[in-house]
């Protein structure tokens, strides 16, 4: 099903097989995030569904990724993460730049 395009139906057989994983893969890869990120926090729980939003954001880069976090409540521990891990990335100097900018702005 998933090979034909019918990614509801196969989500369904997923998720009576037990195998939510795979049917958040199945999202991830067909680059439907939301529907990744719901099935996520609904069979995952929060934890999950904190790591599908930060793969989400990643995805997105720059100022959609800070909005996205934003939306979840999730930018400042990502920015956290980030600094406490010394990860130097575009994605986090994109996400600290536009957080101070929006502390300077506000």
């Amino acid at each position: 099903m998933e090979s034909v395009g019918n990614l509801p139906q196969a989500e369904y057989h997923l998720l009576q097989a037990r195998d939510w994983k795979s049917a958040v893969s199945m999202y991830r890869n067909a680059g439907k995030w939301e529907d990744a990120y719901r099935i996520s926090k609904l069979q995952g729980g929060p934890a999950w569904a904190k790591n599908i939003a930060f793969l989400w954001a990643k995805s997105l880069g720059g100022d959609s990724a800070v909005k996205l976090l934003s939306k979840f409540g999730l930018l400042e521990e990502a920015i956290d993460y980030a600094t406490d891990n010394v990860l130097v990335s575009v994605f986090s100097y994109d996400s600290c730049s536009l957080l101070c900018c929006g502390f300077v702005m506000s």
